[in-house]
């Protein structure tokens, strides 16, 4: 017996392929297609987009940043007994910082347009605006503490520093990240249930 409360297939879905699923708690879509017109959070219709950039590092590229750290002073220590005069071995061990460096920056990025409500938006709005003036707040009172030499000042920095805090912690419920980025398929966490449900699973 079908659902009558459950939204046509019109409404789901921009691209009668289909080529957009749910994988366990995951969003995986094709690039090239567009995101049902769905609230993330709520899965109630809407017209309103979320533009939302998102980032991807291959975890190699983690391990070899972390390796490279942590092997910074066994190399720095080879070069050291080297038979190399010092200006050279400085220009080696820059081009080995600048190496080690340069792997933040390898990274996959792609602009997600997907749907929210507009309860929702607001909510969202709201709280990081929030997070960001307590942010702001906390700082000047800190610099302003400091400077007055104000214990109190300190303190009220300290408290609002730390509301802040679970402000952004409650704001990072409507967060999306990449869980991993492909020339083709993208795939995404933070997509709330009741939206993955209306979705087919990936084949």
């Amino acid at each position: 017996m079908e659902n009558p409360y459950a939204p046509p297939q019109s409404e789901l879905y921009e691209d009668k392929g289909e080529r957009v699923w749910q994988q366990g708690r995951y969003l995986v879509f094709d690039r090239d297609v567009a995101l049902p017109h769905r609230c993330y959070i709520c899965n109630q219709a809407t017209n309103q987009r979320l533009q939302y950039k998102v980032t991807w590092t291959h975890p190699m590229v983690i391990v070899m940043f972390f390796v490279m750290l942590f092997g910074m002073g066994v190399f720095a220590d080879l070069l050291h007994h080297a038979t190399l005069n010092s200006d050279v071995q400085a220009i080696v061990f820059i081009l080995y910082l600048i190496v080690m460096l340069s792997l933040i920056f390898i990274k996959r990025r792609f602009k997600v347009s997907i749907g929210i409500c507009e309860q929702h938006y607001q909510k969202r709005r709201n709280l990081t605006i929030t997070a960001w003036l307590g942010f702001i707040t906390s700082i000047v009172l800190f610099f302003l503490a400091t400077y007055g030499q104000s214990f109190e000042l300190l303190m009220l920095a300290l408290g609002i520093f730390l509301g802040t805090l679970g402000v952004a912690i409650w704001a990072s419920q409507f967060n999306i990240r990449a869980r991993k980025i492909e020339p083709r398929l993208i795939c995404l966490t933070g997509i709330k249930k009741s939206y993955l449900n209306s979705l087919s699973p990936m084949p």
